[in-house]
């Protein structure tokens, strides 16, 4: 008797690296473009980051810095105050597209006008366009997250979306001299331009594939909220509320602070512009990967041992040791 043997299929690379990574079935498409627009945002900021800081700094001293910070700040809050206001007039999915979009025109906008000008402004308004793209970038890709993915899919699936970002970021930070010696610091821009039209046409896939997905959450909010329900107090009246707001607003001064000190002593230690910008990539990119590397092997250890408690205390514990550390650089030049 001849004895049969079944011959099962095994699942190949990609199957087992997506079940490795905790990807569920009927996931992968959503995840694969969120994590495709996270890749090309990062290209597309520390390519920015990189040439915006490097032309204002041979252009600007490092003291016209807090105009920067202050002018981002108003255009922030009022393009988050705008975001809010026309989410209860536009569907979700225009809104985002038309938030992409507009950050895809504004970073072609100014490569032209390098082209055509030299007016010191538009300098000083490319490094106060890094934060806004910075945070009107994120602030759609993890909306977009949040409305695709429940709270228990985002705990195992947003770090890996946020991988696409990091890995991106290390990738072009070591590559960044080379860019610069093809290219030149100008033309940068197209280089982000051109990863800003790419994650705005997976954006567009994205929306058009999970158009259904995207609509429910609003009908759902309408439904869920019910006039009889019992209403909490105010947020403002809960002391931890204001003690969180007091906590980000000293961590961003502190963080400013930083990145004022660290810029200007940047601009005073080099004044060409290809140098500078081959300095803040390599330094965006080494400093992710050394924040990878902690998330990676320090930080689930550290805080098994010393809790979130423990956790809260390094951000000003390391902020109030970073701006020691400038305060004696700016003293002792010579250290």
């Amino acid at each position: 008797m001849i004895q049969t043997e079944t011959i099962t299929r095994q699942p190949g690379f990609w199957q087992r690296l997506v079940r490795g990574a905790g990807i569920h079935d009927g996931e992968g498409v959503a995840f694969s473009l969120l994590f495709g627009q996270s890749f090309f945002l990062g290209i597309a900021l520390i390519t920015y980051y990189s040439s915006a800081n490097a032309l204002f700094l041979s252009h600007f001293s490092a003291q016209k810095l807090p105009y920067v910070y202050m002018i981002a700040a108003a255009i922030i809050i009022s393009a988050g105050l705008i975001f809010l206001r026309l989410q209860s007039s536009l569907p979700f999915s225009t809104l985002l597209i038309g938030n992409l979009g507009l950050m895809f025109l504004m970073i072609t906008a100014l490569r032209l006008l390098l082209a055509w000008s030299s007016a010191h402004w538009i300098y000083f308004f490319m490094l106060v366009w890094v934060r806004v793209l910075w945070v009107l970038g994120n602030l759609g890709l993890w909306t977009l997250a949040g409305r695709l993915f429940t709270s228990r899919q985002g705990k195992r699936l947003f770090s890996l979306i946020m991988a696409g970002g990091v890995l991106s970021i290390i990738l072009v930070g070591f590559l960044n001299s080379s860019l610069i010696r093809w290219f030149g610091t100008p033309n940068l821009l197209w280089v982000t331009s051109a990863s800003l039209l790419a994650a705005f046409w997976l954006l567009v896939v994205t929306t058009r594939r999970f158009k259904a997905a995207l609509a429910l959450p609003e009908a759902e909010s309408k439904t869920i909220s019910k006039p009889d329900q019992p209403r909490g107090k105010p947020i403002f009246r809960d002391r931890y509320v204001w003690f969180i707001f007091l906590f980000t607003i000293l961590s961003t001064i502190g963080t400013y602070v930083l990145d004022y000190a660290f810029i200007g002593q940047a601009g005073a230690k080099l004044t060409d512009a290809d140098q500078l910008s081959k300095f803040f990539g390599s330094y965006m990119g080494v400093s992710t990967l050394v924040t990878l590397v902690v998330l990676l092997l320090i930080s689930n250890r550290f805080f098994r041992r010393f809790g979130v408690r423990g956790g809260l205390l390094v951000d000003p514990i390391l902020g109030a040791l970073g701006t020691l550390g400038v305060i004696l650089l700016s003293n002792f030049p010579d250290m």
